[in-house]
């Protein structure tokens, strides 16, 4: 079949693909999305984009969101709340902008690719891409192919954006050494009693799971309800279903009207190595970028979907071709030197928090206070993680303490 051709070809309409699209579209490269679902459609995901991610908004919606954001944007926390010690301990961070805007993830990618089509990109969906292959073009330039059931489409570049699960990157040739966690989201709507009790309470309980949280996010009519396991635990996936009963309980619902459950996994640490190969670039869940901490992913997809794309675009030739190898070196230099970084200190954070439940509790007994703090900091992107994260948290023990035996290895 005669191929359609691009300078770079986008798979997967979420966060990190749509930003990708909208700056590739921006910049005037020419540029396909292909998305295997017509689009909107239903994205398991809690829907809390914070504040950070919020800000790399294209400029234009910033400034002048269209209806269709308006719509995805569905609540608005200036506090978060974190609870501990069977829901006794409470640390509220609050900050004047909104740490955390609840968005419906069907509304919200489906604005941002609505943008970046009104830039001039080229949305293909209700196709999978089922081949890549990579070739040469009629002047010795390197291309690929993708092939889906009714087309073939041929880019210099391809950026990888579908998902967690990512078929493009396996395709491609990646391998995939991710640390994959399971969850339990669940759309639910309540009586009015309990909704007003809970709209105003976005919150994480590190006690609702065992190696985990659960988590309550209001919506604009319902809340998003759910429960993430970050360690290997000896339980089946039913053991998720359970505890998220018990959290149902420990919340203290009293009505539920009508629930829809998703069971999904979030990538929570980036895969190694470079994460280009052959012209193939890796954003948001295909690369793994969630935080390890919180599993909070939107931002992150967001800002390596930003990011891949400025590399291209600020990588091409005289004639306006994408030079994939140099945007390859300029999107991994990023990653090594401002991504991964951050996201290694939160892997250390996470196995400190999931598992040592006693060395956690301590910790957030002494300072949990200046611990949401630091969190609603980094929702904020005002500061990061400490880049040793070990040393920051025995310091603060000792300091309460005293010297008390060894340091305690996270």
């Amino acid at each position: 079949m005669e191929a359609d051709i691009f300078e770079v070809a986008i798979v997967g309409g979420g966060p990190a693909g749509a930003m990708a699209a909208c700056e590739l579209g921006q910049a005037g490269v020419r540029t396909v999305l292909i998305d295997k679902a017509e689009l909107p459609r239903y994205k398991v995901c809690g829907g809390g984009l914070v504040f950070r991610g919020r800000q790399l908004l294209p400029e234009a919606l910033r400034q002048h969101p269209s209806p269709a954001l308006q719509a995805a944007l569905e609540v608005s926390c200036g506090q978060i709340n974190v609870y501990n010690n069977e829901y006794r301990d409470r640390y509220s961070a609050q900050r004047s902008e909104p740490l955390v805007t609840m968005v419906m993830r069907d509304r919200f990618d489906h604005a941002l690719v609505q943008h970046a089509q009104g830039l001039g990109v080229r949305v293909i969906t209700g196709e999978a891409v089922r081949r890549l292959d990579r070739s040469l073009d009629a002047h010795g330039g390197s291309v690929i192919d993708l092939h889906t059931d009714q087309r073939r489409c041929t880019a210099r570049a391809v950026i990888v954006a579908d998902g967690a699960t990512s078929p493009t990157a396996k395709l491609a040739g990646f391998v995939d050494d991710r640390q994959i966690i399971p969850a339990l989201e669940c759309e639910v709507w309540v009586g009015e009693a309990d909704f007003a009790r809970l709209q105003d309470d976005p919150r994480f309980d590190m006690d609702a799971i065992p190696h985990g949280y659960g988590w309550s996010f209001p919506k604009r009519d319902h809340l998003s309800i759910g429960v993430a396991l970050f360690q290997k635990d000896d339980g089946d996936k039913t053991a998720l279903k359970q505890h998220y009963q018990r959290y149902l309980q420990a919340l203290g619902i009293q009505e539920v009207l009508r629930t829809e459950s998703h069971g999904f996994v979030i990538p929570v640490s980036l895969r190694q190595g470079s994460l280009c190969q052959g012209g193939v670039m890796l954003v948001g869940d295909a690369a793994g970028t969630a935080d390890a901490l919180t599993a909070e992913g939107i931002s992150n997809a967001m800002l390596t979907g930003q990011q891949a794309a400025q590399a291209l675009a600020t990588s091409r030739n005289a004639r306006g071709e994408v030079q994939a190898a140099t945007a390859a070196a300029r999107y991994d230099a990023f990653i090594d030197q401002a991504l991964r970084p951050q996201l290694h200190a939160s892997a250390r954070l996470s196995k400190f928090f999931y598992g040592n439940t006693v060395l956690r509790n301590l910790l957030l007994k002494q300072f949990g206070q200046q611990l949401a703090d630091r969190v609603a900091d980094v929702f904020m992107g005002t500061k990061g993680y400490p880049s040793d994260v070990q040393a920051s948290i025995w310091k603060r023990l000792k300091g309460s303490f005293g010297s008390f035996g060894a340091r305690p290895q996270i």
